[in-house]
This record gives structure tokens, sequence and C-alpha cells, in this order.
């Protein structure tokens, strides 16, 4: 029972309006500075999407927005706490090897009505699902920034589906960790 309602934009042209709004939050130089780091010369706004969290909403799978270097910024146009988040595996746009292991693994994206996120586009991260007992939506404004060379989504189908295995893997094992350590510090 997936509810999720998804409108993309990347497709048609920007309104030059929202691209000065963009440009005033002081948002180049940061984007510039990401890319810069991996030697790309070329980047651009690839999407402006719209996603509307419903009452009833299951978790989205586990993904990457592209699995080369890139930006995703997540707007809330509401307050985003137990209607669901956003939830991000730190570090897992590194190498498997550099994940942290020090169980502050997973962050998620409680957000104040006009807070935002920006996020490395490799990282792992899913929209939870939430209640159908809340009563409001969970509206974001998502923006991503890609390589000209790297458009995304950069995956396949069974790349999606892997990365999906691998964030579930990953989730699992940051549950265990911190099931173990409340399990062990409450026998001593």
């Amino acid at each position: 029972n997936v509810s999720w309602h998804q409108q993309e934009y990347s497709r048609s042209p920007f309104n030059s309006h929202f691209l000065e709004l963009v440009k005033s939050m002081q948002l180049e130089s940061l984007i510039g500075a990401y890319f810069q780091r991996y030697n790309i010369n070329r980047y651009k706004l690839t999407q402006i999407q719209f996603l509307l969290g419903t009452p009833g909403s299951t978790n989205q799978i586990w993904h990457r927005d592209n699995i080369q270097p890139g930006l995703t910024l997540l707007i809330a146009l509401d307050d985003v706490n137990a209607n669901g988040p956003t939830e991000l595996l730190l570090n897992t746009h590194l190498e498997v090897k550099e994940w942290d292991s020090n169980g502050n693994d997973v962050a998620l994206g409680c957000l104040n009505v006009g807070d935002a996120i920006l996020y490395d586009a490799r990282v792992l991260h899913r929209g939870r699902g939430y209640s159908s007992n809340l009563k409001s939506n969970r509206p974001v404004l998502v923006l991503r920034w890609d390589a000209v060379s790297t458009p995304p989504p950069g995956a396949g189908m069974i790349v999606t589906n892997m990365n999906n295995s691998i964030g579930s893997l990953r989730r699992f094992i940051i549950e265990t960790k911190h099931f173990t350590r409340r399990f062990i510090g409450s026998a001593t």
C-alpha cells in the first residue's frame, strides 16, 4: 500500500524566479565547492520534485538518488517528524570500509517547516511511512544537482534492488548493534 505521490518537473523549463530564489539561498558556493572536490566542472540542477507523503504511507525502498557524485536538497514545506521523515544511513556514499562503526549510523530528517537537509546523492536513504491515524500530509520539496555527464538516477533495476538490500542489511546491523548495547548495558 504505497501512497507516495511524486511529480517531477525535471523535464520542463525551470521558472527563472524560482532559480533566483535558489541562488539567493547562498547554495551556489557550497554546491560549487562540492563538485570541485570531485573535479567536476560541469553540473546542473537536474530535478525539482514535490513529494507528498500521505497518512498510511509505507516506507520507501532504500535507494540512492545517483550512484555518482551529486547533491540532494530536501526542504520541509510543513513540519516533518512522526509523519514520515527521511531516514539516512550515514557515510554510505563512502567505501564500505569507511562506514561509521560507532553506532551513529542513522539520521532521521525531523524538520520544522522551512528547514532543509543537504546530502550526497549517493547516501542510502528512504522516506519513512507513517500511521494512518495521523491526519496531516508530509509535503517536501526536493532539488537535485548532478554532473552533466552523470544524470540521475544512474542505476538500473538490478543496482536499485541491490541498494535496497544493502540498505536493509545495514539498518538491521545498526539495530542489532543498538539492541546489543542496551542489553549488555542493562545486564551490568
